[in-house]
This record gives C-alpha cells, structure tokens and sequence, in this order.
C-alpha cells in the first residue's frame, strides 16, 4: 500500500512540473491574445482625425504589446521546439526580450513611416540596431 501510494505521487509529482513548466507559454498567449483585442478597439473605435493627441499613442501602445507577446510567443514555442534541454523559464525570457526589441523596431518604423521618412535602409539600419542591442544582451550573459 506504502509503495503504491509513493508511485502515484511520484506520477503526481511528474505530472505538476510538467503542467507547471508550461505556465509562462500560456501567459504569454493570453496577452497576445488580450493585446490583439485591445488593439483591434482601437482600431475600429478611435478616429486619429478627430482626437490624435489619443488615439495615435493608444495605436502605438496597443501595437507594441500585441507584437512585443506575439513575437515572445512564436520565439517561446520555437526554443520549446527545438531546444528541449533548456528550462522554459529561461527561454521564455530570452523569447520575451527579444520580441521587445523587435517591437520597438517596428514601431520605431511605422513611427518613421508615419512621417514618411522610412526607406528601405533606415529599416535596414533599425534591424540592425536591433540586432547589435540583442547581442549585447546575450554577451553580458556568458
């Protein structure tokens, strides 16, 4: 009896971490998707022509954390994917930095698109400072 109950809260205890490890993938898909809703009100709801001292941050806001949690998102699950051997804790916060950089540089170049001065190598240049900020990053770590 001993025995059987110390296997099944073995299989228990199996179950917990594996159920516990994915926490952050499924908090980072409820705020893409609270992200997408908030963005698409915005969208449909706000007129930049009548009021932009409001709407046009409200676009920028939404738009950053809606592609800052779906960049995190994708990028989580790739690292879940294809590097098992790493703790999701950890991959999810490399995947959730990166998909800040990654929104700053697109709002960054729809700000610039905006007033249209973005070309096609003020974006090359914005990746790459995005890039350069990310290996800065991943330098400092090792």
């Amino acid at each position: 009896m001993n025995q059987e109950r110390r296997k099944a809260m073995e299989i228990a205890e199996e179950l917990f971490k594996k159920s516990r490890s994915n926490w952050p993938l499924f908090a980072l898909s409820v705020a893409a998707f609270f992200s997408w809703t908030a963005w698409s009100i915005v969208v449909n709801n706000s007129s930049p022509f009548s009021s932009p001292e409001i709407a046009i941050p409200l676009f920028y806001a939404t738009f950053f954390f809606a592609t800052a949690s779906t960049f995190a998102l994708f990028g989580a699950f790739f690292r879940a994917s294809f590097l098992p051997y790493r703790s999701v804790a950890r991959s999810t916060n490399m995947a959730v930095r990166q998909g800040m950089i990654f929104a700053s540089v697109c709002n960054i170049g729809l700000l610039f698109q905006q007033y249209g001065v973005l070309s096609w190598w003020i974006a090359t240049l914005l990746l790459i400072m995005g890039v350069l900020i990310e290996i800065s990053f991943i330098s400092r770590e090792d």
